[in-house]
């Protein structure tokens, strides 16, 4: 304790009678009713390392109790987590974890914190006491609010002075006015994470409610069979007050000796008679409160706008075929490694509206995405960095791809049809160069610039995200591709496609996905066909159909699976040459009626 608070405060010791042996001098403030923070203010204040030190934090992270001459080790209530303040070992895992991880643009920071949960069952018990010899409980100051006090003035002082004497990690240092507290909460708000542990938790709690549902699940017994042979098992998980205090509720003194198992002696023989029971179980501990984990994460960034892929050698997200990436780069990389590299985020996540095949091109309007920076340790890039330079470097950027002529099929939606691309995201941060002269599977590559082109970008919030995904779902949208027919053709005939729509076709899901989408007959909704003969077997056919047709499916039937299809009607056995996506019809562009034009869909 400061200098004026070493004294235990005389009611609560004697409400306590022999208990208080067990407790030190704040927690007995505490349970005097103490709120002022001066009863927690720091003991001699540490002056913060200049380096991390491996041998300092091996140090004990609980320093002794103020009253270091009782014996038996820790206070039973907190474990010596009333006085981390003075603790050596606690303020080096801090600076450490700040230094590692040299956040930017602090301006504010939220602190959690996790206690031991034989802490928080103590507590209850010796509240419970309390209110046995008429105490008033709800004065006692919670440990969780008392070491949130001592946590969140250590952390800032360290914050402050983490990179004080370093000038190039200037832009790490806080913002002035700078406060880590239960709040924090606001864009990219950072969250500070504190979990504590004991070593004794697990014993005492499978001891204590050894005939109780705390801490506690029902695991099916090796003989198995439904209802029968089962057994209950003991399995300690995080238990937290509110589980406490709802398994346990609101008892006397009498019944939770008897909930626990236990007997009270008799009390007569004078005063401190009675007490002994309760003596045990709020005990000094031998060993005292250990740091578990300091974790820190900050809210993500979501950066929108929308691409085109103007290659049909380059794959959407990052492309696995048993552990095997088939292509070098993909648009998910070269969009998203750009943008985790100048927020500095750990890693990102990539979002579209939709999707396409690796053989299949985005054109037109192009298609809308959302990038998900996790953890990002700077909220702005810096100053020379925008997001317009960074547009012109994604645009500029050189893409590894497959030569004309090699084959490429992913065994996947190349009809735009939902977001289901299973990638390993670990995998693909593993990956090769993207500028490598071999693809990732080993053919033969050339590197080429603006395959991939971005526009419109800027920053946004999980709100536009969720959006998005209704939006997905909900889009008309137009393709362009080249079909072969078996059977000759004339422009006339291709009049029926004309004629046909709109239509509503069944479609049962292809059986190139088969092995992994449900089996479903999808009813889909096509708009319009425009077919443009080019030659006795070969037209150019532009359609617009509802959100999540497969187009590949709708042309060539499936074997019978997408009915009707371009292969009933013309009555003759077809197939897709080439297909790109013109455009996402949607709210700020309109639909494009057949007839106004649009990108062709006869080159690479």
């Amino acid at each position: 304790m400061a200098e004026g608070d070493s004294s235990a405060p005389s009611s609560v010791v004697t409400a306590l009678g022999g208990l208080s042996e067990s407790f030190c001098n704040r927690c007995l403030m505490r349970l005097e009713g103490r709120r002022d923070t001066a009863a927690c203010r720091l003991i001699t204040p540490l002056q913060p390392p200049h380096h991390d030190d491996d041998e300092d934090l091996q140090l004990p992270l609980c320093v002794c109790p103020d009253d270091a001459t009782a014996s038996g080790g820790y206070c039973g209530l907190c474990f010596g987590l009333m006085h981390l303040d003075a603790s050596a070992a606690f303020q080096r895992a801090l600076l450490s974890a700040i230094r590692r991880e040299r956040y930017e643009d602090v301006h504010e920071a939220s602190l959690l914190l996790t206690l031991p949960p034989n802490a928080l069952f103590r507590q209850y018990v010796v509240k419970t006491f309390l209110e046995s010899r008429h105490w008033e409980a709800r004065r006692v100051v919670d440990l969780k609010e008392a070491v949130r006090w001592i946590v969140e003035t250590t952390a800032t002082s360290c914050w402050k002075g983490a990179f004080r004497n370093d000038a190039d990690e200037g832009s790490c240092m806080p913002r002035d006015g700078f406060t880590l507290s239960a709040g924090g909460e606001g864009e990219s708000a950072l969250r500070v994470s504190v979990t504590f542990g004991h070593s004794g938790a697990e014993d005492e709690l499978k001891d204590h409610f050894r005939s109780t549902a705390v801490g506690r699940k029902d695991r099916p017994s090796s003989g198995g069979g439904r209802g029968r042979g089962r057994k209950r098992k003991a399995v300690i998980k995080g238990v937290s007050l509110a589980t406490l205090q709802k398994e346990l509720g609101h008892r006397s003194a009498s019944e939770l000796l008897e909930f626990l198992g236990l007997q009270q002696e008799s009390t007569d023989g004078g005063p401190g008679r009675g007490v002994e029971v309760w003596r045990t179980l709020l005990a000094r501990v031998t060993d005292g409160a250990e740091l578990a984990a300091i974790d820190m994460e900050r809210d993500s960034i979501f950066i929108t706008g929308r691409y085109l892929k103007l290659t049909r050698r380059l794959s959407q997200t990052a492309w696995f075929v048993e552990g095997q990436k088939k292509t070098a780069s993909s648009v998910e990389e070269v969009i998203g490694l750009p943008l985790q590299e100048a927020f500095r985020a750990k890693t990102f996540k990539f979002h579209a509206s939709g999707r396409e095949d690796v053989d299949v091109r985005m054109l037109g309007n192009g298609r809308p995405f959302i990038v998900e920076l996790l953890n990002p340790r700077r909220t702005y890039p810096p100053a020379d960095i925008t997001l317009s330079s960074l547009e012109a470097a994604i645009n500029a950027h050189q893409v590894a791809v497959q030569r004309c002529g090699g084959s490429l099929q992913e065994d996947d939606d190349g009809d735009d049809n939902g977001d289901d691309t299973g990638e390993d995201k670990d995998a693909m941060a593993a990956s090769g160069d993207a500028t490598a002269d071999v693809t990732a599977d080993g053919g033969p590559s050339e590197v080429v610039s603006g395959l991939v082109q971005v526009r419109e970008m800027r920053r946004a919030d999980k709100r536009l995200m969720m959006h998005m995904q209704r939006a997905s779902e909900e889009k008309q949208k137009v393709y362009a591709c080249v079909v072969w027919t078996e059977k000759a053709i004339t422009p006339t005939s291709l009049q029926r496609l004309r004629d046909a729509a709109p239509l509503t076709v069944q479609q049962k899901t292809p059986l190139r996905v088969l092995h992994r989408r449900s089996a479903a007959v999808r009813p889909k909704a096509i708009h319009w066909m425009e077919a443009e003969y080019i030659n006795g077997h070969f037209f150019a056919l532009r359609v617009c159909t509802q959100a999540g047709t497969y187009v590949k499916e709708l042309v060539h039937g499936d074997l019978g699976r997408t009915h009707p299809s371009v292969r009933s009607l013309l009555d003759s056995p077809s197939d897709i040459l080439q297909l790109d996506v013109l455009r996402l019809v949607d709210d700020e562009g309109g639909e494009r009626q057949p007839g106004e034009g649009g990108e062709a869909a006869l080159e690479d």
